[in-house]
């Protein structure tokens, strides 16, 4: 973890960068500090195409290419007004926004498979997600269960499944508290933007 000392510098240092035009070239270890992101998750991002959104990509880059060079040891430049457009296009105003935009509320709408029983009450009671399983006697035996139709696998979102009946309140929990947790934090956010 750096001290405060260094972090102060890298703050000047991007505060020193941001002042320069928009039309000047950085190298990517330069744009990097400048987004405070590490060289590494930079190169990363200019592997990824963005969705059909736009979210997901990295920031544009110069290529420069040299029909000589072979592979991937051709030098890349980022403009700095590419810089802060793509900082600009990334600034989100709660944790709410941010996890929307990272896909993370998938978990609201994408159904996930759950070995499931039907109750002598015709409810379901939700066993376990069926990748859940450090005790590997526990899956086989869910799983020869399931083979005999004794339980079911059911595609169900972690929403529903964080409301519903399960067989183990340890289990059950855990998924309340993490639904729980990322709620209260939004709620936060917006008590604080009022």
């Amino acid at each position: 973890m750096p001290s405060v000392e260094e972090l102060i510098a890298v703050a000047r240092l991007r505060n020193e960068i941001a002042s320069w035009h928009d039309d000047v070239t950085l190298e990517p270890t330069i744009a990097a500090v400048y987004l405070g992101i590490s060289a590494k998750k930079l190169e990363e991002l200019r592997g990824v195409e963005p969705d059909k959104d736009g979210n997901g990509g990295g920031p544009p880059f110069i290529k420069m290419t040299n029909r000589k060079s072979k592979g991937l040891n051709q030098s890349v430049l980022y403009k700095l007004g590419d810089l802060r457009r793509y900082q600009r296009e990334h600034t989100v105003g709660s944790v709410f926004e941010g996890c929307q935009r990272a896909g993370m509320f998938a978990m609201i709408t994408v159904e996930e498979p759950f070995f499931t029983r039907k109750q002598p009450d015709g409810t379901l009671q939700i066993e376990r997600h069926i990748s859940d399983f450090y005790d590997l006697d526990a899956r086989d035996q869910l799983f020869f269960q399931f083979l005999k139709s004794e339980v079911d696998v059911r595609f169900i979102p972690w929403s529903v499944a964080a409301h519903a009946r399960w067989s183990d309140e340890g289990l059950r929990n855990e998924v309340r508290s993490h639904w729980e947790d990322l709620l209260s934090q939004e709620l936060e956010a917006l008590r604080q933007t009022r």
